[in-house]
């Protein structure tokens, strides 16, 4: 997977969330397989996210953000969309 693939799952991801109002990701590619990924994410109780990620993507075969997506069904769980 490529950094760039890596960023575009990130952000489809924060996408699919009905708590995630806006988000401003920013990816900063640092070689081939290396970038450092930041940005905000604005949820619709108006709480912000600052995040930051220095990821290396050669390393893994598949690289996703199971935490993200963890944290984010989490939310979903706890409270209803409406």
């Amino acid at each position: 997977m490529s950094v760039e693939e890596y960023y575009h799952s990130l952000l489809a991801i924060l996408s699919e969330s009905p708590f995630v109002r806006s988000t401003e990701v920013a990816l900063d590619v640092r070689g081939e397989y290396v970038a450092f990924i930041r940005g905000d994410v604005y949820f619709a109780d108006d709480s912000l996210l600052h995040f930051r990620e220095l990821t290396d993507v050669e390393s893994a075969v598949k690289r996703t953000h199971p935490d993200l997506a963890r944290v984010l069904k989490e939310i979903e769980s706890r409270f209803s969309v409406e």
